[in-house]
């Protein structure tokens, strides 16, 4: 469990920069008119899928602190 509560802040790194990144993408994409809206709603659903990860792992922390023994 203490390697799971060391390596949370690189995950939420990680998963701030993959949400920052496919949201930029995202952006750029609707600007272009080379991209298919169809490609637009894989990229948007990407990043709502990625901040979903960043969410359930934010929940699944506050679980486990919440249910920590000794508390």
């Amino acid at each position: 469990m203490e390697t799971f509560y060391a390596a949370v802040p690189y995950l939420f790194v990680i998963l701030l920069i993959g949400t920052f990144g496919v949201l930029l993408v995202g952006v750029v994409a609707m600007g272009s008119p080379r991209v298919s809206p169809q490609a637009r709603n894989k990229i948007m659903r990407l990043r709502v899928g990625i901040h979903a990860v960043a969410v359930m792992l934010m929940l699944l922390l506050m679980a486990l602190s919440y249910w920590q023994p000794g508390n």
